[in-house]
């Protein structure tokens, strides 16, 4: 289970996010436990199974990873981000633009900064909606 948890300057968590993978046994065992019957990814009320979205987020990686290699994330990038997009990243940049209006951002930071980025060992979370990927990461500095 991974906790995307926002703090406030109070230090108390006014948002708590929980993704976990619906597949997992010993998750599913828990819940069993407890009486409560989580889905499969098999059932028709997930918009993407695990196996497919395992298959995204390894090839959403490598083109992430690519747009790196020469600043070139729209380009590499295009089959898997939506013509409009939000985002909300660490640095408190933030908002809802188009795909290249993103991309723009990112080249003028983390794209300009980087001429590598290579994700090691991601673990890949698949919940009802969503694909989500966290992974260390090695990266050369240009």
């Amino acid at each position: 289970m991974t906790f995307i948890l926002k703090v406030n300057k109070d230090e108390k968590i006014e948002r708590w996010s929980s993704i976990w993978d619906n597949d997992n046994e010993d998750c599913l065992k828990a819940f069993a436990m407890l009486g409560i019957d989580h889905p499969k990814a098999e059932d028709e009320q997930m918009l993407i199974t695990r196996a497919e979205g395992e298959a995204f987020a390894a090839m959403y990686l490598k083109a992430i990873s690519d747009g790196f290699l020469d600043n070139s994330h729209t380009e590499k990038c295009r089959d898997f981000v939506a013509d409009n997009v939000s985002w909300d990243w660490s640095d408190g940049t933030k908002g809802n633009r188009t795909r290249e209006e993103v991309h723009d951002i990112l080249s003028k930071s983390w794209g300009a900064m980087l001429s590598s980025w290579i994700p090691v060992a991601p673990v890949v979370v698949v919940d009802r909606n969503n694909v989500f990927s966290r992974c260390i990461e090695h990266h050369r500095w240009n």
